[in-house]
């Protein structure tokens, strides 16, 4: 029996903003520790038109009878500063298909990662994707060198993902992403679980990844030799536990800790073996009529690293630390006027680094920015 496309939506979230910037005291050359090394580089600043994550997308849904439906989703990244759009994955946002019933729903496709979705819920003022007042670079990435590889809070190709009916508030997420890799299809795999619970203004939620031969360590040491993957295998893991309250209709708070591991077998003495650390981040929301105001604190401990052979190891300056602000105007439902900043400080030798406008940061560098915008969502 054939069955009609009962709605076919084409949406979209447009946040153009003008964004001054400021990365200045980078550490001197000379300073080292195992995983990281300064090399000097000199202040800049500026001011630019940026993007950020505004997206153009498709969805759609089909009934199929006795509560089954099956839906799709395709949403690229779009430039609205300069009209680009990708040139190498054109649905660089998601590209799925699934089927959902009385059973839950399974997606297949490019999709965000179980653990990102459950995690970091409070987006700034709604147009933190992608952008530089948030967390997440705190929470989920390594701070030291500058491959994102094996970064956690990601969207994964090649996944299936399970999502399981809601019992009494809770809800159970599993996902896995085949590595696709000829003759080994584990090597580039993830598996992200998580579940949460909801119940009124009460948010809970942990989440549990894990990344194989994705070589987040040693893709990120100081030396050439350090970097090869030649005989080697690893295994990231992260786990993350969310926390959020509505105190009213108008007051909002959440409390986000990770922890988070690399981990590689099999290289020469003196090559990466394991990274671990601790992140934790507070936010918190107020609404006053048509205005939003916002603002958090994430922070990232040094944490403790071993390499291989029983080398000593120092992650002395690896921690970071960063403060966001925001605040809009609502025009209407779907339209706004913003303004946000943020200050993050890397400790001597860590590498977090929240802008786009001026690369990635070298170690020890302090990025100031502050932006006023405007989002626009159909």
């Amino acid at each position: 029996m054939a069955h009609a496309q009962s709605s076919v939506t084409v949406y979209g979230k447009l946040y153009p903003q003008i964004n001054n910037y400021d990365i200045s005291s980078a550490t001197p050359v000379g300073s080292a520790n195992s995983l990281s090394v300064s090399n000097g580089a000199p202040s800049r600043h500026g001011t630019a038109m940026e993007s950020s994550n505004s997206r153009l997308g498709f969805r759609g849904v089909e009934s199929l009878g006795n509560d089954m439906k099956a839906f799709f989703k395709l949403e690229m990244q779009l430039g609205v500063d300069d009209g680009s759009v990708s040139s190498t994955n054109f649905w660089n946002r998601a590209s799925l298909v699934g089927l959902s019933g009385n059973f839950g729903s399974f997606s297949f496709g490019r999709m965000d990662t179980v653990y990102k979705t459950l995690g970091d819920q409070l987006d700034m003022l709604g147009i933190g994707s992608g952008n530089f007042p948030g967390v997440t670079t705190i929470l989920s990435y390594q701070g030291f060198g500058a491959n994102t590889t094996s970064n956690f809070h990601g969207r994964a190709n090649n996944s299936v993902l399970y999502e399981s009916p809601k019992f009494y508030g809770f809800q159970l997420l599993g996902q896995y992403a085949f590595g696709e890799v000829p003759n080994d299809s584990s090597s580039g795999s993830q598996i992200s679980a998580g579940l949460k619970y909801q119940s009124g203004s009460l948010y809970v939620a942990l989440a549990h990844e894990i990344h194989d031969d994705l070589y987040g360590g040693s893709r990120n040491m100081p030396t050439a030799a350090q970097r090869s993957l030649t005989g080697k295998q690893s295994r990231d893991q992260a786990t993350r536990f969310t926390a959020r309250y509505g105190f009213t209709k108008s007051t909002t708070a959440e409390f986000d800790i990770a922890s988070l591991q690399w981990k590689e077998s099999g290289g020469p003495i003196g090559d990466f073996e394991k990274y671990k650390r601790i992140s934790w981040s507070l936010i918190g929301q107020h609404k006053i009529g048509p205005w939003t105001l916002q603002a958090s604190y994430g922070e990232a401990t040094a944490g403790s690293c071993e390499l291989m052979g029983g080398v000593g190891c120092s992650t002395a300056g690896l921690g970071a630390h960063v403060y966001n602000i925001g605040a809009s105007y609502a025009l209407s439902k779907r339209t706004m006027v913003f303004v946000i900043a943020s200050q993050l400080n890397n400790n001597s030798l860590a590498t977090f680094s929240n802008t786009s406008a001026a690369g990635k940061a070298d170690p020890g560098a302090d990025i100031r920015q502050i932006a006023i915008g405007m989002s626009h969502s159909f």
